[in-house]
């Protein structure tokens, strides 16, 4: 009788680490969401590894993180005609918002689907933290 006790006890336990291990995932993910920093990244490499039984897929992707916004100073048209006035709208509103951010690399691991369909040069969303941004998760895959 105790032996049964204590496979329901060992059950339990896996059953409850499991558990745990998922909601820590999906609480990061949640973070993600949130706080988490959307760009464009470009796939440089898609790869598979291990056994052909249980392969893994990961794929590299390269990315400009989001720059420091700059500040924006309206052109002085004190003394300026009309069609001068015109030109500086329009020259104030092609200014740059934001810095050039870092370059990043990094490897996210994907499923087979996504191995399939994505290829090197191909763009994608994906989301990093400000704090992290070496930590990239794919926008599609915590949605």
């Amino acid at each position: 009788m105790k032996k049964i006790h204590i496979i329901y006890l060992a059950f339990a336990m896996v059953v409850v680490a499991i558990g745990i291990i998922i909601y820590m995932a999906k609480r990061e993910d949640a973070i993600f969401l949130k706080d988490g920093i959307r760009v464009k990244a470009t796939v440089t490499a898609t790869h598979k590894t291990g056994k052909v039984r249980a392969p893994r897929y990961s794929m590299d992707i390269s990315l400009f993180t989001e720059g420091e916004p700059i500040p924006t100073v309206k052109t002085d048209t004190t003394g300026k005609s009309e069609s001068e006035k015109k030109i500086d709208a329009i020259f104030d509103k092609i200014k740059l918002k934001n810095n050039m951010g870092d370059y990043v690399t990094a490897t996210v691991t994907i499923n087979s689907t996504d191995y399939a369909n994505y290829k090197a040069g191909d763009t994608l969303t994906v989301v990093y933290l400000k704090d992290n941004p070496e930590k990239v998760k794919v926008l599609a895959h915590i949605k």
